[in-house]
């Protein structure tokens, strides 16, 4: 199995998982393909329109205005310029910790810079995955983007 899936990495949880998908993105060009769910692209984003304010401000420091340099350069979308590897996404409609708008931003600077991207929205779905059906339908497009970019 591990041979099967050497040049990927990706972790099909939520949030921090997401997060490291998407910082990978911005920042290597070793792994044949990517895969993220709820993770956001700009933590400016991610701060305005999630639930999490106060707790984003004392991670960063201070809140945007502040520490604007921080907050910028440890936000994947930052630096989209360098996105190259192909990356599946993956966003429940409903999810108030890493709202949607983090997911569309991510998949539009990956569409943008000409990177082969899929995006799938659970309508149903807050921050994980947890209905039977979306859940199998996840784990089948997860295993088709594997097949899809780790042809040996």
């Amino acid at each position: 199995m591990w041979r099967r899936l050497r040049g990927w990495i990706g972790n099909p949880c939520a949030s921090y998982g997401g997060h490291l998908a998407n910082w990978l993105q911005a920042t290597t060009t070793r792994y044949r393909c990517l895969i993220g769910h709820a993770g956001l692209a700009s933590l400016y984003s991610q701060w305005a329109t999630s639930d999490a304010i106060y707790h984003r401000e004392i991670m960063m420091g201070g809140p945007f205005g502040e520490k604007t340099d921080a907050w910028l350069d440890q936000s994947p979308a930052t630096y989209a310029k360098d996105f190259k590897t192909p990356m599946l996404l993956s966003i429940g409609e409903t999810d108030y910790r890493v709202p949607l708008n983090n997911t569309l931003e991510m998949w539009s600077l990956l569409q943008r810079h000409r990177v082969p991207s899929r995006v799938l929205v659970w309508p149903d779905e807050n921050h994980w995955i947890l209905k039977g059906e979306n859940s199998r339908v996840f784990y089948r497009e997860v295993h088709d983007w594997l097949g899809r970019w780790l042809k040996e």
